[in-house]
């Protein structure tokens, strides 16, 4: 996530979609055992850290978004 609309609190899809894309590739990184491959650790690390950063990035969007109450 090195571009500031993924991370903007006015674009949450933006944020849902990194969420999603780094879900995939952790789900990518892990699904070659289904073949019986080893798991690449640098590709499952790296997609670990990218699905972290996304999960931060939606916390932190959470917590200084106010909520509007009707």
């Amino acid at each position: 996530m090195t571009d500031d609309r993924e991370t903007s609190p006015q674009r949450p899809v933006d944020l849902v979609g990194e969420i999603d894309a780094s879900q995939r590739a952790m789900e990518d990184a892990v699904s070659v055992v289904d073949h019986g491959a080893p798991v690449d650790l640098a590709r499952y690390v790296a997609a670990r850290a990218r699905l972290d950063t996304a999960v931060a990035a939606w916390n932190r969007r959470a917590a200084t978004t106010p909520t509007s109450r009707p």
